[in-house]
């Protein structure tokens, strides 16, 4: 009696088993890179609104300016030409190297395709990029990513 009912739950078990395992497999989910995007875009579902950014060069030249691009879309996906745009551009310290935190922004006016302006990109290194769209005091979206200055 014993042989048989073990015999019966082991089926059960394998099937849980495997039923895990597939579940695991279905994940999406992946390490985002380190590395500078061509083009990135974000949604913000509460506002509806969507931000693109992208940089040219790509990757970007550390020490120079470089072009920082930003496109802003409602939830039609129509490019919104009235906000005003904010890139700002962040070093984290490192302390083995004495080196204090590192900023620099700008805001990017509207060109007649996309919010673009040449940016500082004080040097070569790891950068966090924060991308603020507001129209008025109402912030329509926010977008961060990062990038790798050659």
């Amino acid at each position: 009696m014993l042989k048989q009912t073990i015999s019966r739950k082991t089926p059960i078990a394998i099937l849980g088993v495997v039923a895990l395992g597939l579940a695991g497999c279905g994940s999406n989910t992946s390490t985002p890179e380190k590395t500078s995007k061509t083009e990135t875009p974000a949604a913000n579902p509460a506002g509806g609104y969507k931000i693109a950014f992208r940089v040219d060069p790509n990757p970007p030249a550390g020490a120079k300016e470089n072009a920082m691009h930003v496109t802003v879309e409602d939830s039609a996906g129509k490019s919104v030409s009235d906000a005003q745009v904010h890139v700002t551009l962040t070093m984290p310290p490192m302390p083995d190297k004495k080196m204090p935190e590192m900023k620099n922004g700008a805001d990017l006016p509207w060109t007649g395709s996309d919010y673009s302006a040449p940016v500082q990109v004080t040097m070569a290194g790891g950068w966090k990029v924060e991308v603020e769209a507001k129209r008025g005091s109402e912030v329509l979206s926010k977008y961060e990513t990062d990038i790798e200055a050659k």
